[in-house]
């Protein structure tokens, strides 16, 4: 009945908690479907947004070794010896004409360093990345059309 029932004096409150996830995947579909393009153009797409971002990396990079190199040109006191070609010639012809037990592995260390030392020059004296991947400067010069 009625009477058995007892009031209680306790407030009794619900919380409800929000959580927000996000699903990479998801998303990504989303932005796909929200572009119109089909998949090949969307991979296409960042392919070549990987690829702008590995040549800023490159120029920065560039920008880099020309700033350390031209602080260590002012500080230093002598001249850069082991980037210069001549001089790894130099020490090659030497081995070759010597031929002294070991000669053929130190040979094989100067053509290393020679190969390293010219790279380097590259490196220091390219303006722009065509300067330093010539062979395809108009497969660079098509994608910089294309995003513009």
């Amino acid at each position: 009945p009625k009477s058995d029932h007892i009031r209680t004096k306790e407030l009794i409150t619900k919380v409800k908690v929000v959580e927000k996830k996000e699903y990479p995947e998801m998303k990504k579909a989303w932005e796909k479907a929200k572009s119109g393009l089909t998949a090949s153009e969307w991979i296409l797409r960042d392919q070549k947004k990987k690829m702008k971002e590995a040549a800023q990396q490159i120029l920065s990079d560039m920008k880099t070794t020309k700033e350390n190199l031209a602080e260590l040109d002012k500080i230093a006191m002598k001249a850069r010896v082991f980037t210069d070609e001549d001089y790894f010639c130099d020490l090659i012809k030497y081995e070759e004409e010597s031929r002294e037990p070991g000669h053929v592995t130190r040979i094989a260390g100067y053509k290393s360093m020679l190969d390293q030392a010219r790279n380097f020059q590259r490196i220091t004296t390219a303006e722009n990345v065509t300067d330093l991947f010539p062979q395809y400067k108009n497969v660079i010069q098509e994608i910089l059309m294309q995003g513009n």
